[in-house]
């Protein structure tokens, strides 16, 4: 696990813990959100698998549920490294949608919410985002990012499920229901590298969620 790989940066993404609005079918987007007593076992339990792995820097989304899910992680062992909130990792801004349960989706804005359940590349939300917009979003910061490390060096990103898909299809190309729709669970882990000689993406692992199992 300490053995660093000196031809790439090495990532490894998480999802925030579980929260209230989660639980209840609520859309969050960037509302604030509040963490749940699940949300805050995975997170415990998270930390203790990533206990070992040594990050040369943690950055997370500064909404709250991020920031609060990556504080718990650097409390166990990585109190020496600071957490960096990027305003670049926030959840997908879901603007009418937000604060709503699934089925007052499906009832007010029955077009909008069938193209975002059918990962529709082109949605657009009223007073929020468009995926496109996100896409490039995620993929501009994480290109920022790959200029500030050098090879060998392990980043920690704390995030939403939003952005952890966006770079998912960035790295391998768009997503299918009938190949991935790139869910990830709450707590979870996923890995990727970016090779510096060759300049491309390469995954590692994804949804990884035996450890709060």
């Amino acid at each position: 696990m300490g053995v660093a790989n000196h031809e790439v940066i090495e990532f490894w993404g998480v999802r925030h813990g579980e929260t209230e609005e989660n639980l209840r079918g609520v859309i969050q987007g960037q509302g604030r959100g509040v963490m749940a007593k699940t949300g805050l076992r995975q997170m415990m339990l998270a930390a203790e698998r990533l206990y070992l792995v040594p990050f040369d820097a943690i950055y997370a989304s500064d909404l709250p549920r991020a920031m609060e899910s990556a504080r718990i992680i650097q409390a166990a062992g990585h109190e020496n490294v600071e957490i960096q909130p990027l305003a670049g990792l926030r959840e997908w801004h879901l603007g009418v949608l937000e604060g709503l349960a699934r089925g007052e989706c499906a009832e007010r804005y029955p077009e909008i919410w069938q193209e975002v359940c059918q990962s529709s590349a082109n949605v657009e939300i009223p007073n929020g985002e468009s995926r496109s917009a996100l896409f490039k979003r995620v993929q501009d910061c994480l290109g920022e990012l790959v200029t500030r490390h050098q090879a060998g060096q392990r980043v920690l990103l704390v995030t939403h499920g939003g952005p952890l898909r966006m770079i998912l299809r960035m790295i391998v190309g768009e997503l299918r229901r009938g190949n991935s729709d790139g869910v990830v669970e709450n707590g979870a882990i996923c890995r990727f590298q970016y090779h510096l000689a060759t300049q491309g993406w390469q995954l590692v692992s994804w949804n990884s969620t035996a450890h709060v199992e």
